[in-house]
């Protein structure tokens, strides 16, 4: 079990899809945040259907982020602000507008595969989680992990026993309903980004 970055054994990336975003070294001299989103599951990411709400398939969550201006500005050029490895990935890069500060955040939504409901969470993916948070402690500055709201007390709970003197951030947010419900009650609607970070 991993015991934050003082680790002398980093763990390695929970998957292939994890080890893209989360084994790059950091671009120096980067003018913005950087924040890595862990898509565990949960209302939140949820597709809202006819029959209730269902996991959407990969990357659906991300699509909804670049469609709301809150969120995600089109208009920015990433180019300039990525690194080599950030650039072999860019179409999975969003950045915030700017935010209250005065600065933007470069997200990227990492979509864990395969998406749980909170009830189905166990030891083995709160070990999955601080793993993909240690492994990736150095990449990013603070990290979001989205939860659904049934068992979100028990892996905060979990994460804070195998993720010792960390110096970043660690956000554990869920959600009852869905970012793509056509209220969009999820999103924010007047405040600044929840991303944006000083």
């Amino acid at each position: 079990v991993p015991t934050g970055p003082a680790t002398s054994q980093m763990p390695a990336p929970s998957s292939p899809n994890a080890a893209t975003a989360l084994t790059k070294p950091r671009a120096g001299g980067m003018p913005m945040r950087r924040v890595l989103v862990l898509n565990c599951g949960g209302t939140i990411g949820m597709q809202d259907t006819a029959h209730g709400y269902a996991c959407g398939p990969p990357g659906f969550l991300s699509g909804i982020c670049r469609s709301v201006p809150m969120i995600h500005d089109p208009a920015f050029d990433l180019a300039p602000h990525l690194d080599a490895v950030d650039a072999a990935s860019r179409g999975d890069m969003l950045v915030t507008p700017v935010g209250e500060f005065g600065t933007r955040t470069l997200f990227r939504i990492v979509d864990y595969d395969p998406l749980l409901d909170s009830s189905n969470m166990t030891e083995k993916e709160w070990v999955r989680i601080a793993s993909d948070i240690a492994a990736a402690y150095d990449a990013w500055d603070a990290f979001v992990v989205l939860h659904g709201t049934d068992t979100m007390a028990f892996t905060c709970a979990a994460l804070s026993l195998f993720l010792h003197n960390l110096a970043k951030t660690v956000v554990v947010p869920c959600s009852q309903i869905a970012a793509a419900h056509r209220s969009r009650a999820a999103l924010p609607s007047s405040s600044p980004p929840t991303l944006s970070s000083r």
